[in-house]
């Protein structure tokens, strides 16, 4: 069980009018966790149990979350009467501050992502540019040295204290980890995101080796946080902090990230699948070739016990 607290919450008709709001003081929800592969694998999807403490426990379904005004919400459904409650992460003071309709295509349901964490560095021919402050059209370098442009921006909130599946807990790739100033500084990415290590595309979780490259865990992670991807037109390898590291590949649907509709409006539904690049993909860490992770084990122990733990 995973739970939550929060302030303030809002509840809409169908019609989509806010008829109710509470701003009482805190109190907390649990949400039942649905588990998907093994018992370190936690995820929540769409009919999870919602209990909020004040309403009748079992009777508010799990939905999703809502961006709006720049606050992250969570969607629950009222079994009994179909009406959609929505609930801020942080305290409200207003009802404005929800928005005034809720339109079901914009709740964000998926729960996968392949993305950079805020603050990464994306080499662009002009320097280094964070991730998040990119913007459609923008140029950035790839690997071999083209300049490709930003095609879209992606982004997903997690929530740490909801348990996320394993998949969306982030991976910390030390400062050199993989080579001399690759990374140039600490890099973090989800742990599906790929790597291009030894001409191969390597999902960072597969490169977990406890010291120089870790896995984060919910209880060390701010209540919330967001992943950028970068999409290209086509499947590209760019630099980030210094590393290659893949863009987006339509393997993951796009409705994955909270600003989905942004996509749909500038480039529909219907899209030409992406080719992705004729690139070996090592995803689990069975699949990293002894000699690739005897070196990242070689360049480890070369580092400081507090070089290791930074």
């Amino acid at each position: 069980m995973a739970q939550w607290d929060h302030q303030s919450s809002a509840a809409y008709t169908d019609g989509g009018t806010v008829w109710t709001i509470r701003a009482d003081g805190d109190f907390v929800f649990t949400l039942s966790d649905g588990e998907v592969g093994g018992a370190d694998a936690l995820t929540f999807e769409v009919g999870d149990i919602l209990d909020d403490g004040f309403f009748i426990s079992g009777d508010l379904l799990y939905v999703g979350t809502l961006e709006y005004g720049g606050e992250t919400f969570i969607v629950g459904e009222r079994t009994s009467s179909g009406e959609l409650e929505l609930y801020s992460t942080q305290p409200l003071q207003s009802p404005s501050q929800f928005p005034p309709t809720v339109d079901p295509a914009d709740i964000n349901t998926a729960a996968f992502t392949v993305c950079f964490a805020a603050g990464t560095q994306i080499a662009t021919p002009t320097g280094q540019c964070r991730v998040e402050d990119l913007c459609i059209g923008d140029p950035v370098l790839t690997s071999d040295g083209r300049t490709v442009p930003v095609r879209w921006l992606g982004r997903q909130t997690v929530m740490p204290a909801f348990g996320p599946a394993e998949r969306l807990l982030p991976v910390k790739i030390a400062a050199n980890a993989l080579a001399d100033q690759v990374p140039f500084s600490d890099l973090v990415v989800s742990a599906d995101h790929g790597m291009v290590v030894d001409g191969m595309i390597v999902h960072a979780a597969a490169l977990v080796n406890g010291e120089t490259i870790t896995r984060e865990m919910p209880d060390d992670l701010e209540r919330q946080f967001t992943y950028w991807h970068v999409e290209t037109e086509e499947h590209e390898i760019l630099i980030a902090n210094g590393a290659p590291a893949e863009t987006y590949i339509d393997n993951v649907s796009r409705a994955a990230f909270d600003n989905h509709a942004e996509f749909l409006d500038l480039y529909g539904i219907a899209t030409p699948a992406m080719t992705e690049l004729d690139l070996p993909r090592v995803v689990t860490a069975r699949q990293v070739p002894a000699s690739l992770r005897e070196r990242l084990a070689a360049r480890a122990s070369r580092r400081g016990p507090e070089a290791r733990a930074s």
